[in-house]
């Protein structure tokens, strides 16, 4: 049993919200239901939109059963205790003046024991990514392009088919976010990171951040001229100025064929060390990186620096 309910787990968690949108559309539809699949489904989850990066990280499995042998609850109980968030109910049918009425009990996690069990699995997770994600550094970067949503209008400066076609990252709004950018240097390897779709691009910087309305191109103008409209550091506070970092990608995919996996690292911020160790092989084998070929090991004061 427990068995069965790992491989449905594993197939949820592979899931786009989209994807799972259109199921639940279809059984509601196979069914005569007429709730909403996308508004019923970010109720379930408590969302207010979708989150495509979020959606399938934990997937919670309940057994229901009349009865649970030693061996199966053996093995839902050391499960966990590695992280995974397993229940047990069991149901025992009664009949009563002529009715069948069920007695329900959870016996795993024990009732009173729930609250304890659900937070220690939440730390024991928070513990192991924090470990996975503080792994050596290889001396790649994480470059979120900053496109809140894969729907944003291409007249956007941070939109990726602009950021992919003239070669360059931006980020401003506040010191936080420039001055991340402000981390990255001539030679750096990135790659860039589209929210609520996945990796677009791998590349290797080839000029150091700078006002986009002073960044010039290779045919003379300036970011600002090419994207006219698209930036308005003369309305803003240089505090809040749009920086661009140049970048000369060698390997990128359309937005809607985004590299990601169920876990894949991401990060609000503009910039970040990327050092989970899944995401790192996943990424390498992507973009065909070869690691030994483009990139030297970091130096003991590079792996020093604290990361982000």
């Amino acid at each position: 049993m427990e068995l069965q309910a790992i491989r449905y787990a594993a197939m949820v968690s592979s899931m786009t919200f989209e994807r799972a949108v259109s199921a639940f559309a279809e059984f509601l539809r196979v069914h005569d239901d007429e709730r909403q699949a996308q508004e019923t489904l970010l109720d379930f989850l408590g969302w207010d939109e979708p989150r495509e990066e979020d959606f399938g990280r934990d997937v919670r499995i309940i057994l229901v059963a009349a009865d649970f042998s030693r061996e199966l609850t053996s093995s839902v109980l050391w499960l966990n205790e590695r992280g995974l968030d397993i229940r047990c109910v069991r149901l025992r049918p009664h009949s009563l003046d002529g009715r069948i009425v069920l007695d329900v009990q959870q016996i795993i996690p024990l009732p009173e024991a729930a609250d304890y069990a659900v937070r220690f699995a939440e730390k024991t997770r928070q513990e192991r990514r924090a470990i996975k994600e503080r792994a050596p550094w290889t001396g790649f970067w994480f470059v979120n392009t900053g496109m809140k949503h894969p729907q944003l209008p291409e007249s956007h400066g941070r939109h990726w088919n602009n950021c992919c076609r003239l070669g360059y990252v931006a980020a401003g709004g506040g010191l936080k976010w420039s001055g991340a950018l402000k981390r990255l240097k001539p030679g750096d390897h990135v790659f860039a990171y589209v929210s609520k779709a996945g990796y677009v691009g791998y590349g290797t910087v080839s000029r150091a951040a700078a006002p986009v309305h002073l960044f010039t191109l290779a045919d003379g103008r300036s970011l600002n001229d090419h994207l006219s409209g698209a930036w308005r550091n003369h309305e803003r506070s240089e505090e809040t100025w749009e920086y661009a970092v140049g970048v000369d990608w060698m390997n990128t995919f359309k937005i809607d064929e985004a590299r990601r996996f169920p876990g894949v690292f991401a990060n609000q911020n503009a910039v970040c060390k990327l050092r989970h160790p899944e995401t790192l092989q996943f990424l390498l084998k992507e973009f065909r990186v070869a690691v030994d070929s483009v990139l030297p090991a970091p130096t003991e004061s590079e792996s020093d620096v604290p990361a982000d």
